[in-house]
């Protein structure tokens, strides 16, 4: 860093209020910027003290009577807050919005005294409602001027004329609008340096609480011939087809959006004019009837352009805009985020993982207490995704955290940061709270009434048919329980995980209806404290208490921005993150903050940079800590650019997909933790014509065909493709194996199919194994019996009908061609388990084939190979603890020792049960009708019991007779153990303990486990794959993701696109800083090969009715090539390149079935340290290890048994 320039110090007389005591400020003024020392002495302990309203003078409460909630359910919605200085005195003052009384103005007094200057101030809102107020600098003339909105319209400004005294401006303004309007947020959007506006808008009252029940059923409100509204309904219904369903939905007001032509005066623009784009970039041809409760300006794709998030209740889907520069906005493409929230209040922007990158979070209401939420209905409506439409966004009732990724596309992680439930939530802010420079996260809670209360809602129902009016019957939403809440504070523990702080940090000592959140600091002191605007109550203030070292910064931007409203700031300090803060104008729910940023400091020398929203930059060198600087935007330079990372590869051919039949798992097994139906396709890469060029097989669904490079071949099949597998054999013909289950269809009866197809794809021979009850899952090619040839692992995956009753796997030998069970080799799989993912190789160097088994509700299983039969050694080689959701399996030497580890993909961390809780799957002939019934339940680690997992209408449909014995409501469903509703005794059950994709390390006697990089727990891992994607002579990673086949109760995960995962070479992995793959939908199967004949190998991802993908590398390094003269040879044989100096790379394994449904080309690429390898040493099944020179094979080498 470069020195400090010289200061001078001017005295300044302005009073601050430091702690308690009042003292002259002494500036030091540089150049652009001035600073003074801030006064922390008495501040020690970490989070708030709330400062009572008798000690603040801060007592305007915002009530709202039983009566007006009965006419009107909005006004249970509350109102805002403000904090900001509109006196000028350098002292915070505080705005208090009300609904049913006028606003209140208090004047920052200092040493936490506030007096009402409302009056004298020229604020009458006597008989005006306010929901919303934020205090910013509309007319460019330095002081704060306040913008309110109106449950029932029209919004009122007031522009500030020196001092703390007002005028009302509104018509002048043009901001004056008859909408029910919610929270405002400004910034400059067109880039001509002053501020426009968004006004987010909700509905002055929902139809329910203004016409009877009777005037607005389906049948009075729909056309007789279409499906649209009638007339009158026009402008406040909408009807929407989603695959099978209609969905009504009632339509809100539509927002605002205002250009400020740089004097103060807004002009509103127009939604179909062309200022919003939909996703391809067409003007939208509709007006938005959005609930929208928060909108906020922030420049969410970092390319110094601000964008815009709307927070949508009920239906309506948030949006996220990203802004053009020129006023415009276009609407983000359906990928860049995968689900939100389904009623989300409110919304924050920070970097919570410090990768410099902007994350964001928005609130719902989803309780904390599993009990509660046991006896609550959730809000969102259950639609299935139709299929083959990726751009389906499902909205869920939970709390969403999005991690960006750099690109405008957002990884949503909330269940992997323990953030997903804070109960009924309002605003929301990241607050650094314990200055450590982490970012954490400070939640408003609390409801009227517990309107989600299911046992309530019966009881209204009921009541309702005898109510004696429809005015009496809106009064029955009195008799429901209330809902004050602790509001929340999660504190950042710098691994992308969140602690939820007892009593909220001082925050959520006690319960209160809080809905409105302004931070401040009121004691000028350089931290954060904040006021609440409660219901019934007076505001919540809270003060902030603690005493590690920080720095505040106030910004000088050049009029009539004078905030410097979209600025980004960048602090650099030794010992802590990057920080980063950027200026916002509202935004907050109803609420606007003090323009003033913390930082967390040291007294070392640090780095503060300034990023104008007009493309200026300041950068300013600190040396300590516990001042305020104010920085000034005059006379500075131009921004850098920033450079995007190239990645690794890029989509190099798309096959369209095959749309599998629908087929409603739950209609046999209705309490199934997943679709059992949406398995595949598999993927096998193979040279079928022998040109040099590996052709892609595809499996396909019940009643389809198998797809070679797109083109159906081969015979339909009855059933669900399972297993496949290619590999060349003698006489110029490729063998083609593929499993179908007859789940679907057939439940008595599956099949193996083995096909021997000539060059032009054509059936040459087909031979039919049958398979027995269980429906096929993963198939393995292997010399099992060591002798010779290759024999035929099929793994059984479940019994239709009859999940999740272990099943039984088997080995078909290969006699002469012939391929016959063995039982020798079957028997130690009988009732093996449920298993999805399988591969073959030698794990202890002995010779023989061992076999390592995926499996779900169960372990990794590792069986020894040997002429006797296969030796189950899961347990002594220590798998067995291991228990979980395996979903697919592969074999790599990952830490370069020679002995092959084990790659195993999982559900992850990013679900509701997080990491490590223990889930059982009770299961038997509940009701003595013959089929299999379960219960999933849970160890609730506060109570120490295990809790079922499903709603109580879930049960009832296979427990019916046993809940009426024994359960009267939801409440008491709500405490009851799981073992309690089980209708027979000594159910059998399976569990599962461990979530994480991992690898384990071969140590010879023992396997190590070790979960993958946190990355790759973001969404469930389908299929792993092994190779050296950037051609370095480590082992990489390649892995599918995703999981949608949960119940329609169960947020479906969806945070993953195909993941590449870089090798260190010692058994740890980096994810690649750009892989280039894009693989949104429902990853599965993942093929390598040389697809195109060019050497290079190409990456294949299939997707469950979706497209199939091939990526191709971008650029490539020195590497060998290695091809076979008789593919099928090469299955089972190991390569490892050899340098000059002795030292050999990792171990690659040649194998036909790995990973998850998947087969690789029998060619395979090694990469290398460096240019001193000599040799590839080869290892033949059941032979001796043998040298290969590389001298003048130009980067191929042919190898032949």
């Amino acid at each position: 860093m470069r020195a400090n320039p010289l200061y001078f110090v001017v005295a300044v007389l302005l009073f601050f209020v430091m702690g308690c005591t009042d003292t002259t400020s002494v500036w030091v003024q540089g150049e652009g910027f001035r600073y003074t020392e801030l006064d922390v002495r008495g501040r020690s302990r970490t989070g708030f003290t709330e400062v009572t309203a008798q000690q603040s003078g801060i007592v305007a409460e915002n009530q709202v009577s039983f009566d007006a909630i009965v006419n009107n359910r909005h006004m249970m919605h509350g109102s805002g807050v403000a904090i900001g200085d509109v006196t000028g005195d350098g002292l915070p003052d505080v705005y208090v919005a009300r609904l049913t009384a006028p606003d209140v103005l208090y004047r920052n007094l200092g040493d936490w005294q506030f007096e009402d200057i409302s009056a004298q101030s020229g604020l009458d809102r006597t008989g005006e409602s306010t929901s919303g107020v934020v205090m910013v600098d509309l007319d460019g003339d330095r002081d704060l001027d306040l913008l309110l909105t109106m449950p029932f319209g029209p919004g009122v400004v007031y522009l500030n004329t020196g001092e703390g005294t007002f005028t009302r401006a509104t018509n002048a303004s043009g901001l004056r609008s008859s909408y029910a309007s919610t929270t405002a947020t400004l910034a400059d959007i067109d880039q001509d340096g002053d501020l426009d506006a968004y006004i987010a808008r909700y509905k002055r009252i929902a139809l329910a609480d203004s016409l009877p029940p009777e005037a607005i059923t389906w049948d009075a409100v729909l056309q007789e011939d279409r499906l649209e509204p009638r007339e009158e309904f026009q402008t406040h219904y909408r009807f929407t087809s989603v695959g099978s369903r209609v969905i009504r939905s009632e339509l809100a007001e539509p927002d605002g959006l205002y250009l400020n032509d740089g004097s103060g005066q807004f002009s509103e623009a127009s939604w179909t004019g062309g200022s919003f784009l939909d996703s391809e970039g067409l003007p939208l041809t509709s007006i938005p009837g959005d609930w929208a409760l928060t909108a906020k300006f922030y420049d969410v794709t970092g390319d110094g352009i601000t964008d815009l998030y709307v927070c949508n209740d009920f239906d309506s889907p948030d949006e996220l805009w990203i802004g053009l520069g020129d006023g415009r906005f276009q609407r983000a493409p359906a990928h860049a985020l995968r689900k939100t929230s389904n009623a989300t209040m409110s919304v924050d922007f920070g970097d919570v993982n410090k990768d410099g990158i902007t994350d964001f979070f928005a609130t719902d209401m989803l309780s904390r207490d599993y009990s509660l939420r046991l006896r609550q209905r959730n809000t969102r409506i259950p639609l299935e995704q139709p299929p083959g439409d990726e751009s389906f966004r499902p909205q869920e009732m939970q709390n969403t955290l999005m991690i960006g990724r750099g690109d405008t596309t957002f990884a949503e992680l909330a269940w992997f940061a323990d953030v997903a439930a804070s109960d009924w939530s309002w605003a929301t802010s990241f607050v650094d709270v314990d200055l450590d420079g982490w970012e954490d996260i400070l939640i408003t809670t609390g409801h009227v009434f517990d309107v989600q209360d299911l046992d309530a809602q019966m009881i209204e129902q009921r009541r309702m048919a005898v109510m004696p009016s429809w005015k009496e019957a809106r009064k029955l939403v009195l008799e429901f329980p209330s809902l004050a809440l602790n509001n929340v504070a999660f504190r950042n523990r710098r691994d992308l995980t969140f602690e939820d702080m007892p009593g909220g940090w001082g925050f959520g000592q006690n319960a209160d209806i809080a809905h409105g959140m302004a931070m401040g600091d009121l004691d000028v002191d350089g931290d954060l404290d904040i006021v609440t605007n409660r219901l019934n109550a007076p505001p919540g203030v809270y003060r902030n208490t603690g005493g590690a070292d920080r720095l505040a910064v106030i910004l000088e931007g050049m009029a009539p921005n004078t905030a410097g409203i979209g600025a980004n700031i960048r602090f650099e300090c030794a010992d802590l993150p990057e920080q980063t803060k950027q200026m916002s104008a509202g935004g907050s729910y109803l609420s606007s903050n003090q323009y003033v940023a913390v930082l967390a400091m040291k007294d070392q020398p640090c780095q503060i940079e300034v990023n104008w929203p007009l493309g200026r930059q300041s950068r300013i060198q600190v040396d300590k800590g516990n001042r305020l600087y104010v920085i000034e935007e005059s006379g500075v330079a131009k921004a850098s650019e920033f450079r995007a990372p190239e990645p690794m590869y890029q989509l190099h051919q798309k096959v369209s997909p095959v749309i599998e039949h629908d087929f409603d798992d739950f209609a046999l097994q209705p309490l199934l933790p997943w679709r059992l139906s949406r398995r595949g396709p598999a993927l096998a890469a193979v040279d079928v014509n022998r040109d040099g060029r590996d052709e892609l097989l595809q499996g396909g669904g019940r009643g389809q065909r198998i797809r070679l490079d797109g083109t159906p071949i081969l015979d339909s099949l009855h059933g669900d493709a399972a297993g496949l597998l290619a590999y060349p054999i003698d006489s110029g013909l490729t063998r083609v194996i593929v499993g179908e289950s007859g789940d679907e269809r057939f439940r008595d009866s599956s099949w193996v199919h083995m096909y021997d197809i000539n060059a032009d794809a054509e059936k040459v021979q087909h031979q039919r194994l049958p398979f027995g009850l269980a429906a096929p899952g993963p198939m393995s090619i292997a010399d099992i019996d060591a002798d010779g040839d290759l024999d035929l692992f099929v793994g059984g995956h479940f019994i239709p009908g009859h999940y999740p009753i272990p099943t039984s796997s088997r080995v078909f030998l290969n006699q002469e061609g012939v391929f016959r069970v063995s039982n020798k080799f079957s028997e130690p799989l009988h009732d093996l388990g449920l298993v999805n993912g399988s591969v073959s190789g030698d794990l202890d160097g002995d010779g023989f084939s061992d076999l390592i088994i995926a499996t779900e509700w169960g372990a990794v299983r590792v069986f020894k190979g040997g002429l006797d039969g296969l030796t189950d050694h899961t347990e002594s080689l220590g798998f067995a603890s291991f228990k979980g959701w395996w979903r697919g399996v592969a074999l790599g030497d990952f830490d370069g020792d020679g002995a092959l580890d084990i790659v195993a993909s999982n559900a992850g961390w990013n679900h509701r049960y997080g990491r490590t809780t223990q889930v059982r799957l009770s299961y038997g002939d509940f009701n003595s009708d013959g089929r299999t019934n379960m219960l999933e339940s849970f160890l609730d680690p506060e109570t120490e019991i295990y809790r079922p997992s499903r709603m109580l209408a879930d049960l009832v449909q296979v427990m019916a007779a046993r809940i009426q014995m024994r359960i009267a409501s939801h409440q008491e469903f709500s405490t009851i153990r799981a073992n309690e509703l089980l209708p027979i005794r000594n159910a059998a059950a399976l569990e599962a303990n461990t979530y994480a994709s991992s690898i384990f390390l071969n140590r010879g006697d023992h396997f190590e486990y070790y979960p993958l990089h946190p990355e790759a727990q973001y969404s469930a891992g389908i299929s792993p794959v092994v190779l050296d994607a950037n051609q370095d002579g480590h082992e990489d990673i390649v892995l599918s993701q995703n999981w949608f086949a949960y119940p329609l109760s169960t947020p479906r995960q969806d945070a993953g696109r195909g993941l590449l995962l870089l090798g260190n070479g010692d058994g740890t992995f980096a994810p690649a800083e750009k892989s280039g793959f894009e693989v949104y939908g429902e990853g599965r199967a993942v093929s390598v090969g040389d697809f195109d004949g060019d050497r290079q190998h190409e990456i294949a991802f299939a997707q469950h009715n979706g497209p199939t993908l091939v990526y191709k590398k971008i650029s490539t390094k020195e590497n060998v090539y290695i091809e076979f003269d008789s593919p099928a040879d090469a299955i089972g044989s190991a390569l490892r390149v050899v340098y000059s100096d002795g030292t050999r790379g990792p171990t690659r394994i040649v194998t036909a079935g790995a990973g998850y449904w998947s087969q690789n080309a029998q060619s395979t690429i090694l990469g290398l340290w460096d240019r001193s390898a000599t040799a590839v040493e080869v290892t033949w099944p059941n032979q001796e290890p043998i040298m290969m020179d590389l001298e003048g094979i130009d980067g191929v080498l042919t190898l032949k048994k």
